[in-house]
């Protein structure tokens, strides 16, 4: 099992809360003693987005636009075939933010977000998926917040829930709809994203102090995609959790697996009835309970899709 370290055993053992409460009593350590450098150090301030994309031309946009307010420059990691970096650079142009692109056709998502680390410029790491638009209600709190902290040169990693839309952008699943991680954390070293089981993970050092905000400030349009990529994303996902990446091809794979599941070799046929499938079992959105859509968001639905959101 990759990952399989001390930490991950005693994140099994004492839980979440224990786990939270022995990193504050260490970050505390660390810092009395100054047993490690302030961040100020290796970095000057500011914020990096590191963003990996794979054919996002749809949301890259509005990804970008929704966290304006926050970074100084974007790095993108980019493995597309489709407009994504063409757009990118587009939008860093008019917005007055450098866009890094660093192509990569890797399937390996710690090495992804360890090239994401390594292009990055600046002390905060803003960590941002192109299909990932944080709503306008927290973008000045959120700089504030990043600006504060920077004030008492430490160490943080900063969490918040996504809320995510599944389907469409007018479903969710009321069994599974928060996505919670450390999207905003402070630039050391000795970070690196390594596994943990088939998923990729940010191994902290002990002397970060950890940050939770309980209130979603941003939506993640999960599985809001074309169709087809859709299937294709289904299926990749299966294939990394089974450990086959590299192993198999991913074409192959997934023409047998639609005449398997689907029973057709027309991918735009098993593409909808596996929409379809999908959509059954989620619940429609209701932004007064969870979280208004941001507006930005509904701008460009309304002018990109003829799309009204409620």
């Amino acid at each position: 099992m990759k990952g399989m370290s001390l930490k991950y055993i005693v994140r099994r053992v004492l839980g979440k809360r224990g786990v939270r409460v022995l990193r504050w009593v260490l970050a505390s350590i660390y810092r009395a003693l100054r047993l490690v450098p302030p961040p100020d150090k290796y970095r000057e301030f500011g914020v990096s987005a590191i963003v990996w994309s794979r054919n996002e031309e749809d949301w890259i946009e509005v990804s970008m636009r929704s966290i304006a307010e926050i970074v100084d420059e974007y790095v993108l990691i980019d493995a597309s075939t489709d407009r994504t970096p063409e757009i990118a650079k587009d939008v860093g142009k008019e917005l007055g933010i450098p866009v890094k692109i660093v192509k990569t056709f890797t399937t390996d998502m710690a090495e992804v977000g360890n090239l994401g680390l390594k292009h990055s410029s600046y002390r905060w790491i803003l960590k941002w998926d192109p299909d990932f638009i944080l709503h306008e209600n927290f973008a000045p709190k959120l700089r504030k917040l990043i600006e504060d902290l920077d004030e008492e040169r430490w160490y943080y990693a900063v969490y918040w829930p996504h809320v995510c839309l599944d389907g469409d952008l007018l479903h969710y699943n009321p069994r599974n709809y928060l996505h919670v991680e450390h999207w905003l954390y402070t630039y050391h070293p000795r970070l690196r994203y390594t596994y943990i089981d088939w998923l990729e993970h940010l191994e902290l050092p002990a002397f970060y102090y950890r940050i939770d905000i309980e209130t979603p400030m941003s939506i993640h349009l999960r599985t809001v995609k074309n169709p087809v990529r859709l299937l294709y994303r289904h299926y990749w996902y299966e294939i990394r959790r089974k450990g086959l990446l590299g192993k198999v091809d991913l074409e192959s794979y997934v023409r047998n697996r639609i005449r398997d599941d689907f029973g057709t070799d027309d991918l735009v046929e098993a593409a909808k009835k596996y929409l379809e499938n999908l959509l059954r079992g989620l619940a429609p959105y209701d932004p007064n309970k969870l979280l208004p859509y941001p507006s930005i968001l509904r701008k460009y639905v309304k002018e990109k899709f003829g799309v009204e959101l409620p």
